[in-house]
């Protein structure tokens, strides 16, 4: 059997870290011009999304004194829809931030070269 109220409380905790990422995403993008602000709004949108997604699995999940132990099945359920917005979302919103950057750092160093 699953310990319920820990995994409640690790998916509390991953929707509160995907804000605070949001958070920190949506003030670089302040400093940023367009395109990339864009694109790093989108992908704070993204983790938005991500921590909504973990707070619906989380209000899904039986609590209280009286609630019921998952069985495996459920369990694997709900492991399904969370490793789904972790693929969905957050990996997706990572693969986003790291493709700007290498992009960022390939303008740069093209702009290095042509001041040479």
């Amino acid at each position: 059997m699953y310990d319920q109220s820990l995994l409640l409380e690790q998916l509390k905790h991953a929707a509160r870290s995907g804000l605070s990422l949001r958070d920190r995403l949506l003030e670089i993008a302040e400093d940023l011009e367009s395109p990339d602000k864009e694109r790093v709004q989108q992908t704070a949108r993204k983790l938005i999304t991500f921590g909504t997604k973990l707070r619906e699995i989380a209000a899904e999940l039986p609590t209280g004194p009286d609630a019921e132990d998952l069985d495996d099945e459920e369990a694997a359920e709900f492991r399904a829809r969370i490793e789904a917005a972790l693929e969905n979302y957050l990996e997706d919103a990572m693969d986003d931030l790291e493709e700007l950057v290498e992009e960022r750092e390939a303008r740069e160093a093209k702009e290095r070269e042509g001041s040479k």
